[in-house]
């Protein structure tokens, strides 16, 4: 299953694909800042969305 990785400031687009990924079933995840933690690298389908 993808998971949505979104950039740390908060958009109403980035909302909107919170909001449809999470329709979809994906896993959604919201950096806290702009370095990619060691656990969100080893994830299988990654889709950045920055």
């Amino acid at each position: 299953m993808p998971t949505l990785i979104l950039a740390p400031r908060y958009t109403t687009d980035t909302q909107a694909l919170w909001r449809a990924a999470n329709q979809l079933g994906w896993q959604v995840e919201r950096l806290t800042n702009w370095r990619v933690s060691e656990e969100l690298q080893s994830v299988v389908e990654p889709i950045l969305c920055l």
